[in-house]
């Protein structure tokens, strides 16, 4: 339930707790610009920067996780591990990173309806 007040804005203390989601960083499919769906692939050079960027972001905001829930795919758990590394974010070192298979990218097939 969103608390109201008279403010014209909402402060951070109205809200009982936020999510927050980061996308891997480049993985070896998106630097060949192949659609990598469910294929398990690995980070890039850069992939890696990206999530060392991500980490450090999440640090300067002075973010700090209850949980975290990751992907089983191995380009997000890579991400996850560097970024969670790099911004030292978990509030105890006690919380495991859940690896959660309902939030993996899926392969969909799309198709043009056409009008009679």
């Amino acid at each position: 339930m969103l608390k109201t007040n008279n403010s014209a804005s909402a402060s951070k203390d109205d809200y009982p707790g936020r999510a927050y989601f980061i996308r891997h960083g480049e993985s070896t499919s998106n630097e060949r610009n192949i659609f990598a769906g469910v294929l398990d692939v690995d980070l890039t050079a850069f992939g890696r920067l990206q999530a060392r960027r991500a980490g450090a972001d999440i640090k300067k905001k002075g973010i700090k996780f209850d949980a975290v829930y990751v992907s089983h795919m191995r380009r997000a758990r890579q991400t996850c591990e560097i970024a969670l590394a790099e911004s030292q974010a978990m509030k105890s070192p006690d919380i495991p990173v859940e690896i959660d298979h309902r939030i993996s990218e899926k392969s969909l097939i799309f198709f043009k309806l056409t009008q009679k």
